[in-house]
C-alpha cells in the first residue's frame, strides 16, 4: 500500500463499536456454548444487566460480530425444544409462605376462581340471514327474549 494512504489510515482514530452487545460478547458466546437459546440470553441480559435486547438483535450480533471474529463455539447439532411464549414463565414464583399472602387469603382466592360464573350468557350477536350482522345491546337482547 502507498505510504500516504497508510499514513492517512494510521492517523484516523479507531472507530467505536456499533453494537451495544459487544461488551457482553464473551458471555453470549459462553451461553451459546451451553446450548442457551437467544430468548434465554435476552432474559439473562435483562435480568443481570438491565439491557433490553430483542432476540433478533442477539441473533444479528452473533451472526455479524462473533462469527466474523471466529469466537463462536460450534457445539454440534442442537436439540429443538419448544420455548415458552411468555418469558415471565421462567421467573420463579415465590413460595406461598414467602409471598406475604396468608394461607386463608390464598384459599379464598382459589375458591373465587373456581366458582362458576353466575347468570345467563348474554348474546352479543344476533344472526338473521335476511339482515346484515348487527351488534346488539344487552337491553335489546332482553326485549327480544321477552
Amino acid at each position: 500500500m502507498d505510504e500516504k494512504l497508510e499514513t492517512i489510515l494510521d492517523s484516523l482514530p479507531e472507530k467505536r463499536s456499533l453494537s451495544r452487545l459487544e461488551p457482553y460478547g464473551d458471555l453470549i458466546r459462553e451461553l451459546l456454548r451451553r446450548h442457551r437459546t437467544y430468548r434465554e440470553i435476552a432474559f439473562v441480559l435483562f435480568d443481570r444487566f438491565q439491557l433490553h435486547a430483542s432476540i433478533s438483535t442477539i441473533h444479528d450480533f452473533v451472526q455479524r460480530w462473533l462469527t466474523s471474529t471466529g469466537k463462536v463455539v460450534k457445539s454440534g447439532p442442537q436439540k429443538t425444544r419448544k420455548e415458552p411464549t411468555n418469558i415471565s414463565a421462567k421467573v420463579p414464583v415465590p413460595a406461598a409462605e414467602n409471598s406475604g399472602i396468608s394461607v386463608d387469603l390464598q384459599k379464598r382466592i382459589a375458591a373465587l376462581k373456581s366458582r362458576p360464573i353466575s347468570g345467563t350468557e348474554v348474546k352479543i350477536f344476533h344472526y338473521d340471514p335476511e339482515q346484515p350482522l348487527q351488534i346488539s345491546s344487552p337491553q335489546s337482547e332482553k326485549k327480544r327474549g321477552e
